[in-house]
């Protein structure tokens, strides 16, 4: 979110730069954390109050041009205010000035320099002693990272947002950093850690009560088994969270997972309990208004129906699912 107080002001008290990940990677909204102690040195060094005004002033005109979305207003005006806050030695206000011209750097699509400034601004964070807000920033670079298939990256952020979590004990952060980095385990075929992640990620979640969560986590566990070969596990895995998404009256996990108990049956050579898992999904799906269900339902039935020669059935339903898509 964007910052709204220069100096003196401190942060406002909901840095929100977290992640929750399910199948893919979602935000999610981070507890705020504590202000920096106030011994920290950040007070103006050798610069008049009028060149701090000024920044202040920039700092707000920066803000105005990104309301208006006059997103390169609002750089030129951030940059600007930075470099004085730099100068003066305001961590702080270095801080949320960096992470404002990150915004405005996602807004105008300009990823390369968002991934630029969000890592001064994680450095500057360290610097402050912040290590709730630095391992958030430290994950939002792990997202960004893996949105653009910069993996190795996307571990490294994650590993150092991991670090800091356990650094200060932040058992709210911790489940989701482990969830993401077993994401990103498993979209390289690191399995074995994608395992061990998902499973860290579910100890803590079902210390914290979570059970939505718990259910996203044994659903990726479900398809490290399965890419595994472990199809046995990954089915006993899929119907723990198919009773938790049952018992949250969640309708659209309830399809995904119909659906990979049917890729499961399947690839155990068992057509026809996987054709039924398939129709169980495509009804929830069509029951939700899914299309993105229904067109993979359609797709699953079409393979099924082409591996047992039935090849009218299987062009209508793959027919069936361009038209959901």
């Amino acid at each position: 979110m964007i910052q709204r107080s220069p100096s003196p002001a401190p942060f406002v008290k909901s840095l929100r730069s977290c992640s929750s990940f399910a199948l893919t990677l979602a935000i999610w909204h981070g507890p705020s954390s504590a202000l920096v102690a106030e011994t920290l040195n950040n007070s103006p060094i050798q610069l008049s109050q009028a060149t701090t005004a000024t920044a202040d002033q920039q700092f707000q005109m920066g803000l105005e041009h990104f309301q208006s979305g006059r997103y390169g207003d609002a750089v030129a005006q951030w940059e600007l205010a930075l470099a004085a806050y730099e100068q003066q030695g305001n961590l702080r206000s270095t801080a949320m000035t960096l992470q404002n011209l990150a915004q405005a750097y996602e807004a105008a699509e300009e990823m390369s320099l968002v991934l630029e400034v969000r890592r001064r601004h994680a450095g500057v964070l360290l610097q402050l002693g912040d290590s709730s807000r630095a391992a958030d920033a430290y994950f939002r670079l792990g997202q960004l990272h893996s949105q653009q298939g910069q993996m190795a990256a996307a571990i490294a952020d994650y590993q150092q947002a991991k670090e800091l979590a356990l650094q200060i004990h932040d058992r709210q952060r911790l489940p989701r950093i482990w969830g993401n980095l077993a994401l990103v385990y498993r979209a390289t075929g690191q399995y074995p850690l994608a395992l061990e992640a998902n499973q860290q990620a579910l100890m803590l979640f079902e210390q914290q009560d979570n059970r939505s969560m718990q259910g996203r986590v044994l659903s990726n566990l479900s398809w490290v088994h399965s890419a595994m070969g472990n199809y046995d596990l990954g089915e006993q895995v899929s119907k723990q969270a198919l009773a938790i998404a049952e018992e949250m009256s969640d309708t659209t996990a309830q399809a995904l997972l119909w659906n990979n108990l049917g890729t499961l049956s399947a690839k155990r050579g068992d057509t026809a309990v996987a054709m039924t898992a398939y129709e169980r999904s495509l009804a929830l799906s069509v029951a939700n208004g899914n299309l993105a269900g229904q067109a993979s339902s359609w797709i699953n039935l079409g393979s099924a129906h082409h591996g047992k020669r039935k090849l009218t059935q299987a062009v209508s339903a793959y027919g069936k699912s361009l038209a959901a898509a």
